[in-house]
């Protein structure tokens, strides 16, 4: 919602504490830890954190597929992600 209000910074404060109350309530890799790493991924994309993007995608990709298998849509729209920001990347 922060996000889409404009205000990135916030929406970015916000997933990361999400990011450490999941983790220890579910986790690290528990499938909501893959939801909260790509939207963060997306913000941090949007800020012009290209490295923290990438990881935060590279980490949703490995929960996702270790849930679901290498060939889910939801690990297709995780690459998709990554693909995003490993262009701008030069990778």
């Amino acid at each position: 919602m922060l996000r889409e209000l404009g205000d990135l910074a916030g929406a970015r404060t916000q997933l990361e504490r999400a990011v450490k109350i999941g983790e220890a309530a579910l986790g690290p890799d528990h499938l909501t830890m893959a939801n909260i790493h790509s939207n963060l991924g997306i913000v941090l994309r949007d800020l012009g954190d290209l490295a923290g993007a990438k990881a935060s995608f590279q980490r949703a990709i490995a929960i996702d597929e270790a849930v679901h298998g290498r060939d889910h849509p939801t690990v297709a729209t995780d690459r998709r992600n990554l693909d995003l920001v490993l262009r701008v990347l030069g990778e």
